[in-house]
């Protein structure tokens, strides 16, 4: 099975993209596109299985005015990444990321509600008791639209048992 995972997220977004347009105009709009961007480049290096306690990423409206700061209510961050992959080195099962104006990601200390989060941003949240969602303002929750198998129509789909992997393999190339 070939998915085109650009069109997927493009699709699964909809939603979540009329909401942040409304919610805060243009820049919410903006903020979720560069969120979803992040989000497929970090599925490249975490799957969502690795997250037993969730992910939450981060985009402050505020951030796209050069020099502004952080909302003093964000948490405080523990380290920033220059890439994605460096993702990959820490193997976290929880993660609070924080995407910053120069395209670095901000880890905060702790993992804070993400509710307390929205009214400042666009919230992207992967539960794996709850699925995938966003929160945008003080907006309901919005999920994007779900693909049957997939924990995150933004990952790459992997498969938890050898033998599932090997037969969609024949399948496809045999």
């Amino acid at each position: 099975m070939t998915v085109d995972r650009e069109r997927l997220a493009r699709i699964a977004s909809r939603e979540p993209l009329a909401r942040a347009q409304r919610v805060f105009g243009e820049p919410g709009a903006e903020a979720l596109v560069a969120l979803v961007a992040m989000l497929r480049q970090i599925y490249e290096y975490i799957a969502p299985e690795q997250l037993t306690g969730g992910l939450t990423i981060v985009h402050a409206i505020n951030l796209h005015d050069p020099g502004a700061a952080l909302p003093e209510h964000f948490p405080i961050g523990a380290r920033d990444l220059t890439a994605p992959a460096q993702l990959a080195e820490l193997r976290p099962a929880s993660i609070t990321l924080i995407i910053l104006p120069n395209g670095y990601l901000r880890i905060a200390e702790d993992d804070p509600d993400p509710r307390s989060l929205a009214p400042d941003a666009v919230v992207y949240r992967y539960d794996p008791e709850h699925g995938e969602y966003f929160l945008i303002g003080d907006q309901e929750t919005v999920r994007p639209e779900s693909v049957e198998n997939f924990l995150s129509v933004y990952a790459i789909p992997t498969f938890f048992a050898l033998e599932a992997a090997l037969r969609e393999y024949a399948r496809e190339f045999l």
